[in-house]
């Protein structure tokens, strides 16, 4: 309850409490009565009520006025009368902080609440009044738990009783207890005499409990809380206990037992050890070291293999990071070679071809049948052949992708495909254009869309390709997913010749994973993810 009177206070001490008290003097529908003010403050009032989960709703109230309230639970609303309204406002008085007190309806179908009360001050005037409610189902939402490991077991139960011997919140054996359930027993009489204790005595169904009882400590509500257990399945652990004299002599017995049987498998744990050590690096793992604390012959023997295995792990290690160092040598060397004979492609042998078909175009000056029609021939040699000289240059090291990056580069294969009609490329990425990659992600990248792109069309007999390259908090990520034939992957045969091994291998030396999923008649799907 300490935080339901701390919102009361905030609630009643806030300058919107007064505007909405000031707006009740004027018609529900006029402006003054809906100033940007109440308006904001209402809105904030009703989302932080309905955040607390604990209130069915809130009134303010001036004398003589019809109260304003906001409903936050319509399951618990409740009409209060004008009289009692106004009779509550006068108990306030300077000297009281707030009081807290149950509120029953005459509706039947409305439920009992517990009601906080403050007054609302414009200086030292009291104004108003602010009016918190809290329906009981929320104390038996707290109260009620039937779970067996809560303390209470399977017939154990916690619950509120009132000052008029009335349950205030639900039992755990009786449906519908709240304001109608009597428990008049030892326990709440006791607790009701401002005593808490514990003590065996009968429950409100006349079965034998083990209780705790004591007085709720809220001002204005009389309550008691109870929290008790049957007698027969509170003795339960003196049974067990019982029991467990007798079970402990035949466990010391087993103990012993499984002394020898351990004494025994420890001379033979290490030789255990070493053998699983031993195949796990048959199988290439290396660097297990057997953890084994003898200062014998096998202790001996244990760390000469821990040396031996460290050894090959090292070993393992250097030979992996030269592998990789070569491989990133020999394509990044491809690729400037690639580069170098698309640079000589295109500023050499492309130059003197347009040079010849120039010198062609001064021979037209001679205005004979046949002269012109060699040249118009030879000119479209000469233009299939710049064309051709273009494509190899652009397949070598595409110029979009040194000047504008991978996203145009991509975007214009994809477009160039489709245009070819050979199948349609929809490629998506969250980059922007301009956006900075690192020159060797863009060039691997690209040959693996390439890659995956001539095997599309050699062998997938797919219609549509699906291309994302995407940006996360942990990298980027590459999808090229077809709607292609698709195969076996477990028919090794289909690695060898299609270039899924050398776009594994470009993944690898950047970092990343590399994952091939495909199914027969679903296609093919590749995942590429570079960390960052």
């Amino acid at each position: 309850m300490d935080q339901r009177i701390h919102d009361l206070i905030n609630i009643s001490e806030n300058a919107g409490s007064v505007n909405q008290l000031n707006s009740l003097y004027y018609p529900p529908e006029s402006e003054l009565a809906k100033s940007p003010e109440t308006i904001l403050f209402t809105d904030f009032l009703t989302t932080y009520l309905r955040a607390a989960d604990c209130y069915s709703s809130i009134l303010f109230y001036l004398p003589d006025m019809a109260p304003f309230s906001i409903l936050i639970d319509s399951a618990h609303q409740t009409d209060y009368p004008q009289v009692w309204l106004q009779k509550q406002f006068d108990r306030i008085t300077a000297n009281t902080q707030y009081f807290i007190q149950e509120y029953s309806p005459d509706n039947a179908d409305s439920v009992s609440q517990v009601l906080l009360l403050k007054g609302v001050y414009r200086a030292n005037d009291k104004v108003g009044m602010v009016i918190l409610t809290v329906p009981l189902t929320i104390f038996s939402r707290i109260m009620f738990d039937d779970n067996p490991m809560n303390g209470l077991g399977k017939t154990g139960e916690s619950y509120i009783v009132g000052s008029e011997f009335l349950m205030r919140s639900t039992s755990r054996f009786t449906h519908n207890a709240v304001m109608q359930i009597h428990v008049k027993t030892t326990g709440v009489k006791l607790a009701q005499t401002d005593s808490s204790g514990t003590g065996m005595y009968q429950d409100y169904r006349g079965v034998q409990v083990l209780g705790s009882y004591g007085q709720v400590k809220v001002q204005g509500l009389n309550w008691v809380i109870l929290a008790e257990i049957d007698a027969n399945e509170a003795m339960v652990p003196i049974y067990v206990l019982r029991n467990s004299i007798i079970y402990l002599s035949i466990i010391i017995a087993m103990l012993l037992l499984g002394i020898v049987i351990f004494n025994a498998t420890w001379i033979m744990l290490p030789i255990k050890k070493l053998k699983a050590a031993t195949d796990g690096i048959s199988k290439g793992k290396y660097g297990d070291k057997i953890q084994l604390k003898q200062q014998d012959e096998i202790g001996d023997l244990v760390e000469a293999f821990n040396l031996m295995s460290q050894t090959l792990q090292e070993q393992s290690e250097r030979l992996e990071h030269e592998k990789i160092m070569r491989t990133t040598s020999m394509i990044d060397a491809q690729e400037a070679e690639r580069q170098h004979l698309s640079r000589e492609l295109h500023d050499g042998l492309g130059q003197l071809v347009l040079a010849i078909r120039m010198k062609l175009n001064q021979l037209t000056e001679d205005n004979t049948e046949k002269n012109n029609r060699l040249i118009a021939e030879t000119r479209d040699l000469i233009r299939v052949t710049v064309s051709e000289i273009r494509n190899i240059s652009n397949n070598l090291m595409p110029s979009v992708l040194h000047e504008f990056g991978l996203v145009a580069a991509l975007g214009k294969l994809a477009r160039e495909i489709t245009a070819n009609g050979q199948l349609v490329v929809d490629f998506q990425s969250n980059f922007q254009e301009n956006e900075f990659i690192i020159n060797r992600i863009q060039i691997y990248l690209y040959r693996i869309v390439q890659e995956a792109l001539n095997n599309v069309i050699k062998h997938a007999e797919a219609g549509k390709v699906v291309i994302r390259l995407n940006k996360s908090m942990d990298g980027l990520m590459l999808k090229i997913q077809d709607n292609g034939k698709g195969f076996q992957i477990e028919k090794k045969s289909f690695f060898s010749g299609n270039g899924i091994t050398n776009m594994k291998e470009r993944a690898n030396l950047l970092g990343g994973r590399f994952q091939l999923n495909s199914k027969v008649k679903q296609g093919t799907e590749i995942i590429v993810e570079i960390p960052n």
